[in-house]
């Protein structure tokens, strides 16, 4: 049996810190989505199908910004205060637009419309996710929280907004649809693990050692990754491949 080698599994540590950065191509493709609107104009339920991939795209772009608002609240209370103060005004800002976004659709967006599963995940981002957001937030200005818990705490929070990303390959009654949405869940979930992958190997770097048990999870989300992508791979069409390796791939990677 030939072994399994992911997209993201070939490149340095370098460049997969370079591949979770890369701005909002990453978080918000949606694969084959020319071929996905043209089904969705033939589907039934073409209605829903397009409410429910808006509320994929809206809160996979939320995610996205803060992923990178995770980042640059750690360095800041890393640095205690010293340092990264206007990056991260800078990300909050464009955070809260992405919120903003978020809450602007689900205005006119009923999740009682579409099932239990979309309930839960608007209400844990309305809730949890911004209470928690607001109140993390505060902590990290007034650097009344350790970088380590900036990181696990941030993490929860993403995978709040995650979870609106998943229920769509159940719901729809296409089973395109289906297939394009289980790949798009997968890839998002390999990008936040890469990302957590980053800081506990930058929190172990910044020490010269790593803590009691934070190897093991340094293997664990890499392994996490490699499984997640080999779901993708299994899906994906030759061109859907493609335009995944296109992500990964070129010189803003290959430079670093």
């Amino acid at each position: 049996m030939s072994s399994f080698r992911s997209p993201l599994s070939r490149f340095s540590l370098k460049a997969k810190i370079s591949i979770a950065v890369i701005p909002l191509a990453l978080a918000t493709m949606f694969f084959a989505f020319e071929r996905f609107q043209s089904d969705r104009e033939r589907a039934s339920d073409a209605g829903q199908t397009e409410q429910m991939a808006e509320f994929s795209v809206a809160v996979s772009s939320l995610a996205h910004e803060v992923q990178r608002e995770r980042a640059f609240s750690t360095l800041f209370v890393g640095s205690k205060g010293a340092s990264f103060g206007n990056e991260l005004k800078e990300q909050r800002e464009l955070t809260d637009e992405r919120l903003a976004s978020y809450e602007q659709f689900r205005e006119e967006f009923d999740p009682a419309s579409y099932g239990p599963a979309y309930v839960e995940a608007a209400r844990g981002i309305e809730d949890k996710f911004i209470p928690g957001l607001m109140d993390t937030r505060r902590k990290v200005d007034t650097l009344a929280i350790a970088p380590a818990e900036v990181a696990t705490t941030f993490t929860s929070l993403i995978a709040i907004t995650l979870q609106g990303v998943a229920p769509m390959a159940g719901r729809t009654t296409d089973a395109e649809l289906a297939r394009q949405a289980t790949i798009y869940t997968n890839f998002l979930w390999a990008k936040e693990l890469t990302g957590q992958e980053r800081a506990t190997l930058n929190a172990a770097l910044s020490r010269g050692t790593f803590n009691a048990g934070e190897f093991q999870k340094w293997v664990t989300l890499t392994s996490g990754q490699d499984i997640r992508m080999l779901v993708v791979e299994s899906l994906a069409r030759d061109e859907e491949m493609k335009a995944i390796n296109d992500q990964v791939s070129g010189p803003a990677v290959e430079a670093v």
